[in-house]
């Protein structure tokens, strides 16, 4: 059966996803804060029994779709329907798949943030993407200390530097990382989902990554961004 899980702020704009999924003969579910500890499994009606990665206190869930059990075309229908629609734009959107089933909400939206991050420095978004050209934007990204690493990562992923000496390999664990250097974790994962090459190395210097919500950025007026 197909399933959209949606989380939207404002009234319009979920009366007119629902009107959207009643005519594409789709089942909706609304998600609320209450939602973002569960798994994603869970929210599409199976029983699963896991430990997830629980939210930060006061975490408030982001504008998010979740599509579940779309085949085919499915979900290219649903996406220009939604266009054709003027629907305002979602930032974030996943498919439920065998990776991340048993990740809870929560885990999901911040892994969707990051992949959103490495997407804008490349310049992905824009209609003028080229491959082998760098055209992407400055990314700032706050609230790094927030970000969720799922399963047991915290303690069984190490960062590894090496000083290129005999006996010169120095490890850390996650868990220290991200309370020390939050930043530096934010920046290996948005680097872990480009390309190796030199346009990746130019478009990191265009990555500022902050502990906390505010940033030294201002006078550059940045845009909040919405996928489309």
């Amino acid at each position: 059966m197909a399933l959209v899980l949606y989380h939207v702020e404002d009234a319009a704009k979920e009366k007119q996803l629902s009107a959207l999924c009643r005519e594409l003969h789709l089942t909706a579910r609304r998600l609320t804060n209450a939602d973002r500890d569960r798994a994603v499994a869970a929210l599409c009606g199976e029983k699963v029994n896991v430990n997830v990665q629980k939210a930060p206190a006061g975490y408030k869930l982001p504008e998010v779709l979740i599509f579940s059990g779309f085949a085919g075309e499915m979900l290219d229908v649903f996406l220009a329907a939604y266009k054709r629609a003027g629907i305002a734009p979602i930032p974030l959107k996943a498919v439920r798949t065998e990776h991340n089933d048993k990740w809870s909400l929560y885990a999901l939206c911040e892994e969707l943030r990051r992949e959103h991050a490495a997407m804008l420095l490349r310049g992905k978004h824009k209609p003028e993407f080229t491959p082998h050209a760098d055209c992407g934007d400055f990314v700032i990204v706050i609230n790094a200390e927030k970000a969720v690493l799922t399963g047991k990562k915290l303690d069984q992923k190490y960062y590894r530097t090496h000083s290129g000496y005999v006996g010169g390999l120095k490890e850390t664990k996650y868990r220290k990382l991200m309370q020390d250097k939050p930043e530096l974790a934010m920046k290996l994962a948005v680097r872990g989902m480009m390309p190796r090459n030199i346009i990746t190395k130019d478009s990191l210097t265009r990555l500022k990554i902050f502990r906390g919500p505010e940033h030294i950025h201002a006078a550059q007026k940045p845009e909040l961004w919405a996928a489309e």
